[in-house]
């Protein structure tokens, strides 16, 4: 027997540590205040009390940020005003949760949209770093999920835990092992925009452990401060629900090859001599 858990709407993850070398994009704009522009200026010292430490208590998915941020909804027409709309900007990029860790390369898209000169040139700028600072912070978010995952995993035991191939970017999966060769196989979909979802299947359990296994992962998550909608389980009879397990079994099932370039050579010479012998007897056959 085996089941499977989904967590739908996995987008929070209270407490979390800010990875290493990541920091928020209002702490990249303070760092620059002195190269900004006086529009931009202005807009950080009024935003400065309401902007985001370097320590953030909540690290959210970009589908939540989407839903509570203004920057990613600016609507910019050919009768806007360009010094308004960039002060607007740099209120709401001082706010922003946004986690990068490509600081260098955010900067610079920084300061070219401070000093756009046209609406245009603007827009490009704007939609660009939009694009740059959702994708970096999702992976970062993704990255604290599969880690935070992994911990729990490793809470309860299943200490062997193994890293596994994904055919989507947005993907990630691993495998955890425990003494009794029980499995827990983890695949977090995470696409920028979409609500995250974390699927969990038991694997290599006959003796009814399934649901207890998933009962205590579960609050393992809750405990490392993943949020998302109640789990909803399914049992699968033993037949496997999700693509990473097939591919994780398949996997096992083919045999490692033990061969070295050694025993390739004498197996080789080995055919050489048999078919020399051989070669020899036929000859004798045919003289008597």
């Amino acid at each position: 027997m085996s089941a499977i858990n989904t967590r739908n709407k996995t987008n929070k993850i209270e407490s979390a540590a800010i990875p290493v070398g990541a920091i928020v994009v209002g702490v990249c704009l303070f760092g620059l205040i002195k190269g900004l522009s006086v529009v931009a200026n202005t807009a950080l010292q009024a935003s400065k009390n309401k902007s985001i430490t370097n320590n953030p208590k909540n690290l959210k998915s970009v589908a939540t940020i989407r839903a509570e941020t203004k920057l990613l909804k600016m609507t910019i027409t050919t009768d806007s005003n360009l010094e308004n709309l960039k002060s607007e900007t740099f209120k709401q990029l001082a706010t922003a949760p946004f986690l990068v860790s490509n600081q260098a390369e955010i900067e610079t898209n920084i300061l070219k949209l401070d000093y756009a000169k046209t609406l245009t040139e603007f827009k490009t700028l704007h939609q660009e770093i939009v694009h740059k600072l959702e994708t970096g912070h999702q992976q970062i978010f993704t990255t604290a999920l599969l880690e935070a995952s992994q911990r729990a995993a490793l809470k309860i035991g299943f200490q062997k835990l193994e890293t596994l191939p994904s055919p989507l970017t947005s993907t990630v999966r691993f495998a955890a092992t425990n003494s009794l060769g029980k499995t827990i196989i983890t695949e977090i979909n995470a696409p920028i925009g979409r609500d995250t979802r974390i699927e969990t299947e038991v694997v290599g359990v006959s003796d009814g452990s399934c649901n207890a296994i998933l009962d205590v992962f579960d609050k393992a998550l809750e405990a490392e401060g993943i949020r998302s909608q109640p789990a909803k389980r399914k049992f699968t009879g033993g037949v496997c629900e999700l693509s990473a397990v097939r591919d994780f079994l398949k996997q096992k099932a083919v045999p490692k090859s033990t061969e070295t370039t050694e025993t390739k050579e004498f197996a080789s010479e080995n055919e050489t001599k048999r078919r020399q012998r051989l070669n020899q007897t036929q000859t004798r056959n045919k003289q008597k």
